[in-house]
This record gives structure tokens, sequence and C-alpha cells, in this order.
């Protein structure tokens, strides 16, 4: 999202945070429900802004993990990113259940909660499992593996090209995206190519700029994908 957009949407954030503090003070039912939903919409607006203050960068510059090549190297989800967004989903379920709960909606409304609250649902156990486990993507030789919660699966370098950032609408949400020939061809596949361009996305940035992950990525591949080609030797200090 455009950094302009972000200021001004901090800026009303900040401003009915503000106002729902005054409704709790002055007594209002919901005034806590306006204060704590559009106090946590003011952080992620922060975090967008500065991700810094979230997203710790990894040990290694991009350039020391390449002069690492064949690897393994490793980059991880830092933890308090995990629990942030553990609790975004916490505060956001719990809002709209209140709503749900209290509030006179029409059927429209409730039923687009109702749906949002399946999907908060689903997600709750999958950032608490990975905030037990851990998140992380590790480079290797011949392939990248990448664990998230329970799951853990992993693409051979040839397989994967077209590494790139890309905002995914309609949140223009930043990925690192790419084409994964080993999925070629299934429907969810194809459904990620029509929204992204690519089949494939990495789920997180691992304190990386999108950029920078997709650049590291690429530079990666380019070195495994070359020392498989007979009689050549990749040179690896031109990272």
């Amino acid at each position: 999202m455009p950094r302009p957009v972000l200021y001004v949407l901090l800026a009303i954030g900040l401003l009915f945070t503000v106002a729902g503090i005054g409704m709790v003070a002055a007594g209002a039912k919901d005034g806590w429900l306006v204060a704590v939903f559009f106090s946590f919409c003011t952080a992620v607006f922060v975090w967008q802004l500065w991700p810094q203050w979230l997203e710790a960068p990894p040990a290694l510059t991009v350039e020391e993990m390449l002069a690492r090549y064949p690897g393994p190297v490793e980059l991880r989800m830092n933890t308090r990113k995990i629990v942030f967004l553990l609790v975004g989903l916490l505060v956001f379920g719990g809002c709209s259940l209140w709503l749900l709960l209290t509030a006179p909606l029409g059927w429209v409304a409730a039923v687009a909660l109702w749906i949002g609250l399946a999907f908060i649902a689903l997600g709750i156990p999958v950032l608490a499992i990975t905030l037990l486990r851990g998140s992380w993507l590790r480079l290797e030789a011949g392939r990248f593996v990448v664990s998230q919660g329970w799951r853990r699966w992993s693409v051979p370098w040839q397989a994967a090209t077209g590494f790139a950032a890309s905002r995914i609408p309609p949140s223009m949400t930043e990925l690192v995206v790419f084409d994964d020939a080993t999925r070629a061809g299934g429907a969810l596949a194809g459904i990620n190519a029509g929204i992204t361009g690519r089949n494939g996305a990495l789920p997180d940035n691992y304190g990386l700029p999108h950029a920078a992950l997709a650049d590291l990525m690429t530079a990666w591949r380019e070195r495994a994908v070359a020392a498989k080609t007979p009689g050549h030797s990749p040179d690896h200090r031109d990272a």
C-alpha cells in the first residue's frame, strides 16, 4: 500500500482510537470496542510504515548469505511478528463476535462477519502452532525448504523461476512470488497465477525487504542451476 495512503489511515486510526477512549470515559456501552479495534488497526498501520520495530533483520546480509553457498542458510520469521498477528486475529475475532451477539445487524453484515470469523477460527490454530514450532526458509544446494506451523515443503531450484516482489490486491499485501513447475496445472496454482501472475509464493519475508529476498532467491538459484551444468564452475564472488 502506498505510504501516503498509510499515513492517512494512520491518522484516521488514531482519531477513532481517541474517540473510543473518550466513549469509554463517558460510559458509552461499546466504547471499549471502538478503542480496542482502532488501536490495533493503528498498530497495523505503524507496522506497515515502520516494519523494523516488529521485524528484526537477519544476522547475515544478502551478500554474506550468498557467500555461504551451497549452504545451508536458514532465515526465520520473527517471533514478535507471529505474536502480533495472533493477537490481531484474537482482537478482530473478538470484536466480530461481540457485534454478532449484541448489535442489530442486517443479514448481509451478519453473513460477512460469520464468514470472517470462520477464517479467523482457521487462522488462530495455524499461528499458534507456528509460534510453537517456528517458521523458516532454508536455502540448500539443490532446493529450498519452507516450514510453517505443521506444514513443510520443498521446491527444487530447477523448478522455481521468476522470483519477484509483488503486491496482492485488494489489500496490496507484499509477497515474494515465483513460478513452481512442480505445481503447474493444479487448481490452486491456477488461482494464484490469476491473482499474482505466479503460481507460488513465500509465506513471509523473514526480516528482509521483499525485493531483497527476491534477489537472494534469484541469485541462489542461478548458482544452484549453474552448478548442475556440466563443465561450468560458478563464480560465487559475483554476488
